[in-house]
């Protein structure tokens, strides 16, 4: 399924089985996804998730500046860092951190950022699958 963002104008293709949260959650939960269209949230297969946060940054980092800068909100917040890595994401390369978060387990974290503009993913569930919808990722 293709996924359209018209605020920030950026799509997605989610893999079988993903979504945008179903209208229970959403009534269940209205102040949360009020903002679903500035900050949208995916639900896959066996709990998996995808959370974007976007906003702008200035300066903007190198990958490997932004590898660092990740890595050391990680440990401040007690989170061990399993990986740092990069991925390619419309012919441009960002940075990603693999963590283990007390209480909510294995997370990885892309940051992706074009023309000023940071799409920070937290993802959590099959990091292959992740890293493809994350690796579809393309400005429109």
């Amino acid at each position: 399924m293709k996924y359209r963002n018209r605020t920030w104008h950026f799509q997605i293709e989610l893999t079988a089985g993903w979504g945008e949260p179903g209208l229970v959650k959403r009534l269940i939960e209205p102040r949360r996804y009020a903002q679903q269209a500035a900050n949208p949230e995916f639900y896959g297969p066996g709990g998996a998730s995808l959370k974007f946060a976007i906003g702008p940054i200035n300066p903007s980092p190198s990958a490997a500046e932004q590898q660092a800068n990740l890595a050391a909100i990680a440990r401040r917040y007690g989170q061990a860092v399993l990986a740092l890595e990069t991925i390619e994401v419309d012919g441009v390369v960002h940075a990603t951190i693999l963590c283990q978060v007390p209480g909510l387990g294995t997370l990885k974290n892309y940051s992706l950022i074009f023309k000023g503009t940071e799409y920070f993913v937290t993802g959590q569930g099959n990091i292959l699958e992740l890293d493809t919808i994350i690796g579809s990722f393309r400005l429109i």
